[in-house]
């Protein structure tokens, strides 16, 4: 069997696939999200995830149970996975309420 030597560079580390899953997994365990967060993980364009929480608001309002946090001045604060998943379930309304379909 051969041998090789490889300098890592101080700037590098290198991990095992395992620990690597483990950060990603750790990054990803955010409970709160923002606006661009949720653009991001949904890939949806900012236009059209604004149409998204205005006209479903009473059903993602968090006073009536859901997952966002509505604020004056268009801020959210978003419960991600609540969040996710009501997309996930509602992917087929999100999408024949768009403009192009009516």
């Amino acid at each position: 069997m051969t041998q090789l030597t490889i300098t890592i560079p101080e700037a590098y580390v290198v991990l095992t696939k395992e620990e690597f899953k483990e950060l990603k997994d750790k990054q990803d365990e955010r409970v709160w999200i923002t606006f661009t967060d949720l653009q991001e993980i949904a890939g949806l364009k900012r236009t059209k995830l604004d149409e998204v929480l205005t006209h479903y608001r009473d059903e993602l309002d968090l006073k009536n149970g859901g997952p966002v946090k509505y604020a004056d001045g268009g801020k959210y604060s978003i419960n991600k996975k609540p969040m996710q998943k009501w997309l996930e379930e509602n992917h087929t309304r999100v999408w024949m309420n768009d403009l192009y379909y009516q």
